[in-house]
């Protein structure tokens, strides 16, 4: 019974060499591919800046000026909606 174990193991652990080569092997050969340079572009995209930090602080400033009533009367879920709705709404000027 201990020889069919052991047997059942090398083999599994056979397998799973056999997967990770070939799953290697794939992951080689997706970063020639374009779908790759796609991917690294669309992330690299994800990250680059966009505005300014000086158009940033505008928009902060914009935002908190814009909302004249206390967070206790509207509650923090409408405070921060309006507060990203202003944020926004300056950037995209």
């Amino acid at each position: 019974m201990g020889k069919i174990k052991r047997l059942l193991d090398e083999q599994e652990y056979l397998m799973d060499f056999v997967t990770e080569q070939e799953l290697q092997q794939e992951y080689e050969e997706f970063k020639k591919s374009n779908a790759y340079a796609d991917k690294i572009n669309d992330e690299l995209e994800l990250h680059r800046v966009k505005y300014s930090d000086a158009e940033i602080d505008n928009a902060i400033k914009y935002a908190f000026e814009s909302i004249h009533l206390p967070i206790e009367e509207i509650g923090k879920d409408v405070y921060q909606k309006l507060w990203r709705q202003h944020f926004y709404e300056i950037l995209s000027y």
